[in-house]
């Protein structure tokens, strides 16, 4: 169903998983800070999902004239649960594990020899988009002011959002396990998966 549907798919999943999200956050309930909780998540999913998956086909296509497709891992909503509950049983900050349960993980398919440039690009896009986020979110934030308006607020929480999921979920994805995009660039070359997987290190420390 989510291969014969995925576009219907992919809006249910993200829906679910920034629900799920939300539930990391004690005072969640129906409240409009949940509510703006839940948008900022899903627009963030959205972001770091899938226009930066979309900027990654369109430099693949026009560089190296391959197709990379966009795929759906309806089973991380599995894992988004899982992370949910040890943010509340262990009292971590939600969002700590919120890159880290990312619900969403898009696979790019591609020639064995092309496969490692679509996971260095698509983690150069991810950090830039992340970095560009955080810049933002310090510079709305200068002085202690976040703004009084749902819009506002909204905004400071999409940017907070986009920094936590990139930078945390490029720390899960990088590590060179067989499912997982980081296979790819380890196994093309250790020094350049050690490059980026440090670079992201200092990027999530910072």
């Amino acid at each position: 169903w989510f291969r014969s549907a995925p576009v219907v798919a992919g809006i249910v999943v993200t829906l679910a998983t920034a629900i799920l999200f939300g539930f990391a956050d004690p005072a969640f309930g129906f409240t409009l800070a949940s509510l703006r909780l839940i948008l900022a998540c899903g627009i963030a999913l959205f972001l770091v999902g899938y226009v930066a998956n979309a900027l990654t086909a369109a430099i693949a296509r026009n560089q190296w004239h391959i197709t990379v497709l966009v795929s759906t891992r309806p089973y991380g909503l599995i894992l988004t649960v899982v992370g949910v509950l040890v943010s509340r049983l262990l009292h971590f900050s939600p969002g700590f594990l919120i890159g880290l349960i990312l619900g969403l993980t898009i696979q790019g398919k591609s020639e064995a020899g092309f496969a490692w440039r679509t996971v260095a690009t698509r983690t150069s896009v991810v950090l830039l988009m992340s970095i560009g986020a955080w810049i933002g979110y310090s510079t709305l934030t200068l002085g202690g002011t976040e703004g009084g308006t749902f819009g506002t607020a909204l905004l400071v929480e999409t940017l907070v959002a986009i920094t936590t999921e990139g930078v945390v979920a490029l720390l899960v994805e990088l590590l060179p396990l067989r499912f997982l995009e980081g296979e790819r660039l380890y196994a093309h070359s250790r020094a350049l998966w050690a490059t980026f997987y440090v670079l992201t290190l200092i990027v999530f420390v910072l």
